[in-house]
């Protein structure tokens, strides 16, 4: 179940927005498993899984541009 808190009256607005978010970074996280493998690193914890992570992200913006 998903609660979600709004100023806007329109229920199926906040749904349709709230729903494409979700949408938009589970697409994310599934590119960053399956092409840069995120999922099975070993990084140790603190500034590393920061830093890790946003490198993953910049390798993947890099990859989806277009040619």
């Amino acid at each position: 179940m998903l609660y979600c808190i709004s100023s806007h009256e329109d229920s199926e607005y906040v749904f349709r927005n709230v729903r494409r978010h979700w949408q938009i970074e589970k697409q994310i996280h599934y590119r960053l498993d399956v092409y840069l493998g995120e999922e099975g690193w070993s990084t140790r914890g603190g500034e590393a899984v920061k830093n890790m992570e946003l490198v993953a992200k910049f390798d993947l913006f890099v990859l989806q541009r277009p040619k």
